[in-house]
């Protein structure tokens, strides 16, 4: 046992008092003359020795009453488990404002019962102690140290956030923030209802720091939202319907009816209505028809009270009609490959001689072609690098006969090409359908597809080549066609010759079609939807000029993304902004579909038991129960057991005690 004010202890001395007082009895005894004592004599014993019992108890009561009000004012304490320590406190409490906490509590929501938690938890620490109060949004407020009066200001004024953070995250800029201060008494709270995508505890190690575990329970969370939603084909097309799928998740126990709604051209389109199994998902699709080649948006919508921030999905993309190609011959124009592309109707074809091509139209085109060069300049390599740096995508064929364009070209590109074609009859096996030029092309019709033949093929080491994908692959592993990403597009290579004696890919109409149309595009191409707070980029073929070349985005709020210039394009960066969902148009960029991010969506939280077994000489769980005097909580744990209001009970119960005695004890 330890004294906060062991100076008081000094005033035991005044225990001496009641005792000289006892022992120098100056009471004035009265002699009364009786004719006979001699019957009194065993009753004046019996008396006197009752009456010394009463007096020695009395001084008893007395003495233990001073020493007992003495160590009340000493205020004595035991240390809890030896970890009370010396100096000021630097206490950080984190205050969960993600989407979850906007649920149901007793009788207000988390939030708002989390604020409560944080008053009490200030309350409990000193007046001279320091606070700073984070929750998910990043400001540069959190990394103030605040006085009690400050701490409490700053909890009331918090809201409910779309940003979402780990607790290991949270942690990391505890410990930053308390590395700053030097030294000192350094304390963490964390106030959430510990869902648990967000607490991953055992991350959360360090010795120098207290962390305390505050849970805050909800009243029967269940939740219905849109989980997913996209596209079937990737790339939408005027006048064709495009399947979008999009998957809605039930997390609660008990099964559920939801009545989905699709907005789009101004029409709100219900849908089958679903049933729901509780713990489960449905999954299905509406189809998508437009007349236009613009942006087009759209936004689906569902019907739950209960939380309903993941209630609507926004999406935008852009409708694309025809793509330009250019393909550059040797001599002669490949009529298969000529007859391939006009008849789909997907593509406005231009072919020209290598000798003759006019190397400044190459950023008029998606896709560009090198059917079978046999030579490859360096002037044209030079262009090719500028267009693919725009975002034009290249397709290589290479020439059977002669290998020196194909060596020039897998130099300049680190295609990882062996010099020389190999001839052979050769089968393709297998194709990569999670690639993005095959995905979702087939329809899992792979094992009925007939694959490309070739009798001649260049060896393509794509171990060695960085970047390299194997879109289709012979048996023997060697791959048939290969996709490579450089600068901003992509290079794809045949390993044979288009011309129909080498190869009858060219022939294979449901295998070349879809691969030239999807390889017009970049695997960076706009999303159908971009994640709130989630950092992802995109690039735009457009500029700003002007003193305000800033690029603005515009919609439900307007805000400025982060964007770099490249060349005669713009990168743009999302995802450290706080904003609201919806469709945004971007200058010169667009329409952007931002949705709020679904990991929160699922409503599974640590239990008590979860929570506790984390639990060592740094981690402390604060149960529920321990909640409802937390502020003597957090002094216990500041400044050890307190003990003097038991020794002030103890003061009270002496003095009662000593009138007891002198009232019935005769």
């Amino acid at each position: 046992m330890q004294f906060l004010f062991p100076a008081f202890l000094t005033a035991a001395l005044v225990i001496a008092i009641p005792i000289i007082i006892h022992l120098f009895n100056f009471r004035r005894y009265k002699k009364v003359f009786f004719t006979n004592v001699a019957f009194l004599r065993t009753i004046q014993q019996t008396s006197n020795s009752r009456k010394k019992v009463q007096q020695w108890l009395v001084l008893a009561c007395r003495c233990l009453a001073i020493l007992a009000l003495v160590f009340a004012f000493a205020q004595p304490f035991f240390e809890t488990k030896g970890k009370v320590k010396q100096g000021t406190n630097y206490t950080i409490i984190y205050l969960d404002n993600s989407f979850s906490m906007g649920a149901k509590s007793t009788n207000n929501n988390l939030l708002e019962t989390g604020k409560e938690t944080a008053h009490q938890i200030i309350n409990g620490f000193g007046p001279d102690d320091k606070f700073q109060i984070v929750t998910n949004n990043p400001e540069g407020s959190q990394q103030q140290w605040l006085n009690k009066e400050e701490a409490i200001a700053i909890v009331d004024e918090k809201i409910i956030s779309p940003q979402f953070k780990p607790f290991s995250q949270v942690f990391k800029s505890m410990q930053q923030n308390f590395k700053i201060t030097g030294q000192g008494k350094f304390n963490a709270y964390i106030i959430s209802d510990f869902q648990k995508e967000a607490a991953d505890l055992a991350k959360i190690k360090d010795s120098t720091i207290q962390v305390n575990l505050v849970p805050i329970t909800a009243t029967n969370v269940a939740n219905v939202y849109i989980d997913s939603v996209y596209f079937k084909n990737q790339i939408s097309s005027p006048g064709i319907a495009n399947q979008l799928v999009y998957k809605i998740k039930n997390d609660g126990n008990q099964t559920t009816t939801v009545k989905p709604v699709f907005k789009f051209n101004g029409n709100n389109k219900p849908l089958a209505i679903k049933t729901i199994d509780g713990g489960s998902s449905i999954t299905d699709t509406v189809p998508v028809i437009s007349n236009k080649t613009v942006f087009q948006s759209a936004e689906l919508l569902i019907n739950d009270a209960a939380i309903n921030f993941d209630d609507n999905y926004y999406l935008a993309w852009n409708e694309i009609s025809k793509v330009n190609v250019l393909v550059i011959n040797e001599n002669n124009q490949n009529k298969y490959l000529n007859t391939a592309l006009l008849t789909s109707g997907l593509f406005n074809i231009t072919n020209e001689e290598v000798s003759r091509v006019n190397f400044g139209n190459f950023s008029n085109y998606q896709l560009i072609i090198l059917n079978e060069i046999s030579s490859a300049s360096s002037g044209l390599i030079s262009e090719l690098t500028k267009a693919m740096d725009a975002g034009t995508n290249l397709t290589i064929f290479p020439n059977g006969q002669n290998s020196s364009a194909m060596s020039q070209l897998s130099s300049a590109f680190s295609l990882g090409v062996v010099p020389g074609m190999t001839a052979g009859n050769k089968t393709v096996y297998s194709i990569n359908t999670k690639d993005y030029i095959f995905q979702n092309v087939f329809e899992g019709r792979t094992q009925q597809l007939k694959l490309p033949v070739s009798n001649k093929s260049l060896n393509v080491r794509t171990k060695s080549a960085k970047g390299a994908v194997a879109l289709l692959s012979y048996r023997d592993g060697n791959a048939f066609l290969v996709r490579y990403p450089r600068y901003s597009g992509q290079v794809f290579l045949s390993a044979a010759p288009l011309d129909v004696n080498a190869s009858d890919f060219v022939r294979n109409g449901e295998i070349i079609v879809p691969f030239l149309f999807k390889a017009a595009f970049n695997n960076n191409q706009q999303k159908v939807s971009f994640t709130i707070g989630q950092n992802e980029s995109f690039e735009i073929a457009a500029v700003k000029e002007g003193q305000d070349a800033i690029l603005k985005f515009t919609g439900p709020q307007t805000f400025i993304p982060e964007q770099i210039r490249k060349g005669r394009r713009t990168l743009i960066n999302t995802g450290k902004e706080t904003i609201l969902p919806g469709i945004y148009d971007l200058e010169k960029g667009g329409k952007y579909a931002f949705n709020y991010s679904r990991k929160e969506s699922n409503m599974t939280f640590l239990s008590l038991e979860n929570i506790k077994s984390f639990e060592s000489d740094h981690i402390k769980l604060i149960t529920p129960s321990a909640q409802t005097n937390l502020a003597s909580v957090v002094q216990e744990g500041d400044t050890g057991l307190s003990l003097w209001k038991y020794f002030l009970m103890a003061a009270l119960l002496f003095l009662l005690a000593e009138a007891a005695i002198l009232r019935w004890f005769k």
